[in-house]
């Protein structure tokens, strides 16, 4: 059985900074279609990492740079069909930047981010965002030793669980 090909990349376009770029080949490599994403301040838009759920969605985690010069956590969801819903930014602290490492997407088809945000305070802290499958963010965890902490991967298993890999400091 045959699938189809999803090509998640960075490019930059004339008169625009980076964007998201993602490309939908089937399975002779053959275009069916190719997507641009850039953010309504129209800053980089970095692709991180890319996860298709079970209803085919394509759902993209990445970074946004932000009018304050600092870049927040990116969520862009596109459809099957190519059809780009809205882009979601996430980030807690103006002028201080947060990125995401990874993205998994449960079995109802709802995306989970893993990442880093930025603490005044404690410099990085490991965080976890989950979002309905219209990419609203229904709650974010974040675990923080006073020291620099990091996710560096997960996955949901078919309860809806969340497992976390990374590291923190003490």
């Amino acid at each position: 059985n045959l699938h189809n090909l999803v090509l998640l990349m960075y490019t930059w376009l004339p008169d625009s900074t980076g964007d998201i770029m993602v490309i939908k080949l089937d399975p002779s490599g053959n275009m069916i279609w190719q997507r641009f994403y850039d953010g309504p301040l129209h800053t980089d838009d970095v692709p991180i990492d890319m996860v298709v759920d079970r209803f085919n969605n394509i759902w993209i985690c990445g970074t946004s740079i932000t009018k304050n010069g600092d870049t927040d956590i990116l969520l862009v969801k596109f459809s099957d069909e190519g059809v780009q819903g809205a882009g979601e930014l996430f980030g807690l602290h103006d002028s201080l930047s947060d990125v995401p490492v990874s993205i998994a997407a449960d079995r109802t088809g709802c995306p989970v981010i893993s990442g880093a945000l930025a603490s005044p305070e404690y410099g990085m802290e490991h965080a976890v965002l989950r979002y309905n499958i219209d990419g609203k963010l229904l709650w974010y965890r974040v675990i923080s030793t006073r020291q620099d902490d990091f996710a560096n991967d997960l996955q949901a298993d078919d309860s809806c669980n969340i497992y976390v890999v990374g590291s923190i400091s003490n």
